[in-house]
């Protein structure tokens, strides 16, 4: 669940994250740290949410796919 995060982010910002850092470096902080990429300020604010649940540290606690696909058509029916 964490990489639809970041392919909710990709579309967000339409480019890819950390481009300009070292992807080893860049996993370690994602493994170590959970570092994430900067979501925009003018986010809708249930999506902002579902990435910020979708890169939950604990693995456990983040939505599965069908819960992601309910709030998604919550979101836009």
């Amino acid at each position: 669940m964490w990489s639809f995060g970041i392919v909710c982010w990709e579309i967000i910002c339409q480019q890819e994250p950390h481009l300009s850092e070292d992807p080893l470096t860049i996993g370690g902080k994602i493994r170590d740290q959970g570092f994430t990429p900067t979501i925009p300020q003018e986010c809708n604010p249930k999506i902002k949410q579902l990435m910020l649940d979708c890169w939950n540290i604990e693995p456990e606690k983040r939505p599965n796919m069908k819960s992601i696909c309910d709030r998604l058509e919550k979101m836009f029916v």
